[in-house]
């Protein structure tokens, strides 16, 4: 049976009425379920020039995340110009997407948001820059005369499948107009691994505007296993396809990651970037 989870908007912090969310709040929490893409905050209404930080992987494991990090960062390099400067990592601005674990330290937010007892919700929450990160942001943009900053992480999150019709069919809401087929034995009850890519987009003020994340592929074995030297050849297999599988169902047949990566930064920036969607 799926299950339904309204979509719950609040800020963790409180603010003033009439103020942006994002504005004065520290955190921000969008609980939802099964239902991709997964973002929060608007995309710019006018155009302005952005540029791209480094990209990098969250993961304290020697996997093989370098090899989808650069592809990553080498496709960017045709959106816009790279940033020069350091986006420094105490205080930074933080995006979780997923279903929470113990060791993410989230039980009171998983809490509020709880609908079922023994099930974890599937968040997304962020948490804005400290004053010292949002100022040399700022600093930095305004050197460079840009007006946007787009960040962008490769990591690992946790999702629940889905049933989609009443033959049991089962999908994974990976992102924007992607959700592959399960096997029909797929427990819903149990969150899946994920590759995915997470970003925000980051304005003058040193305040993250928008964020969100697309999924990349499902991981066959588990990350937690790999870290420790369980099953490395197994997850650098499913790395593999990463970079190898292509969505055949879109234009031009680009791989996964493509797909995932470009309507990433469509979705953050929203100035005429059109989304790589499926033909109907």
């Amino acid at each position: 049976m799926k299950h339904h989870i309204a979509l719950i908007l609040v800020a963790a912090a409180a603010f003033s009425t009439g103020c942006s969310l994002f504005k004065n709040s520290q955190s921000y929490d969008d609980a939802r379920a099964f239902k991709a893409p997964h973002y929060m905050g608007e995309a710019p209404r006018t155009a302005g020039t952005v540029l791209i930080a480094p990209v990098t992987f969250d993961t304290e494991s020697d996997l093989g995340f370098e090899a989808l990090t650069d592809s990553i960062m080498h496709f960017y390099q045709a959106y816009g110009s790279t940033f020069e400067g350091t986006v420094p990592a105490r205080g930074s601005a933080r995006l979780f997407a997923g279903v929470p674990g113990p060791w993410d330290h989230m039980e009171p937010i998983a809490d509020r948001y709880r609908q079922y007892p023994d099930r974890d919700p599937q968040l997304l929450r962020l948490h804005q820059g400290t004053s010292a990160w949002r100022a040399a942001i700022r600093e930095q943009l305004e050197a460079a005369g840009a007006d946007y900053l787009f960040i962008a992480r490769i990591n690992v999150g946790r999702y629940y499948p889905s049933q989609v019709d009443w033959k049991g069919t089962k999908v994974f809401e990976v992102g924007t107009g992607y959700r592959p087929e399960l096997p029909w034995l797929t427990a819903l009850d149990e969150p899946m691994e994920l590759v995915q890519i997470t970003g925000m987009l980051v304005d003058r003020r040193g305040r993250v505007v928008r964020a969100g994340t697309e999924g990349i592929l499902p991981l066959r074995t588990p990350f937690a296993a790999s870290v420790v030297g369980l099953s490395r050849t197994a997850v650098d297999a499913d790395l593999d396809r990463a970079l190898a599988m292509r969505r055949n169902d879109l234009p031009h047949a680009p791989t996964v990651w493509q797909a995932a990566a470009h309507n990433l930064y469509a979705q953050l920036v929203g100035q005429e970037v059109g989304l790589w969607m499926a033909r109907n």
